[in-house]
This record gives C-alpha cells, sequence and structure tokens, in this order.
C-alpha cells in the first residue's frame, strides 16, 4: 500500500510567512476598527452629537466588512488574491485620508464606514481563503 501523496502548496511552502501576513492584516483591519473607542468621547465632543450616532462608524464598518466580504471572495477568485488586496488596501489609504479632512459624522460614515469595510472585505477574505490553501 503507498502513502498518500499531498499536494504540494503552491509558491514552494510559504505556507507559515502566509500564516503571519494574515495573522498581521488581520490584527490591523479589527485593531483599526477597535480603536475608535479610543477616538469616542473626542468625536463625540467634536462633532456634538450623541452618543448613538458616533457608535454607527464603527457599526457600519464592521457590517460592510462581514456584507461585503463574499464580494472580496469573488473578485479574488476572478482576479487573484494579490490584486485584490492590494486595492483593499488602497483604499484603506484613502479610507483614512479622507476621514482626516471629515468635517461631519456623515463623512466618518462615508470614509471609515464605506471605504475602511469595504476594504477590510478585499483584503480579509481573500486572505484567509488563500492561507486555507497552504495547511490542510
Amino acid at each position: 500500500m503507498e502513502p498518500p501523496v499531498l499536494p504540494e502548496p503552491p509558491d514552494g511552502g510559504w505556507g507559515w510567512l502566509v500564516a503571519l501576513a494574515v495573522f498581521l492584516e488581520s490584527g490591523l483591519i479589527f485593531g483599526v476598527i477597535r480603536s475608535f473607542g479610543v477616538f469616542f468621547v473626542e468625536f463625540v465632543g467634536h462633532f456634538g452629537e450623541l452618543a448613538g450616532r458616533v457608535s454607527w462608524v464603527t457599526s457600519i464598518t464592521m457590517a460592510i466588512l462581514l456584507f461585503a466580504s463574499p464580494v472580496g471572495t469573488a473578485l479574488s477568485t476572478q482576479y487573484s488574491a494579490r490584486p485584490v488586496v492590494m486595492a483593499g488596501g488602497v483604499l484603506s489609504g484613502l479610507g483614512m485620508l479622507l476621514a482626516s479632512f471629515a468635517t461631519s459624522l456623515t463623512h466618518l460614515y462615508l470614509s471609515i464606514g464605506l471605504l475602511s469595510g469595504f476594504d477590510g472585505a478585499l483584503v480579509f477574505a481573500p486572505s484567509v481563503a488563500t492561507l486555507a490553501r497552504y495547511f490542510k
């Protein structure tokens, strides 16, 4: 009886480095989202809004990230993970840059909520799917 033939991992066995990269990007995506609690009181005071309205920034970001993840997965299937993840990184930078010029809470909803949430979908789902290719 022959031992089972295991398929070779892609790119010559870089699985643990891919795992480290996915760990770092997951920490960055969810760390940035969760760090808005540090700025919460400042946002309430700066924009003069109720706490419930300010908390929607993080809620919109998480909702877009989770609901748009199938889009990120479909795009990475169509075009491969690398360009999709790089596009997500560009969107993340654009979202944070636009958020730094926000003059109202609506600007934060659009820049952080929509752009950065969609960035998370373009980065998180394809990278986790790529990691699954390297390990059984």
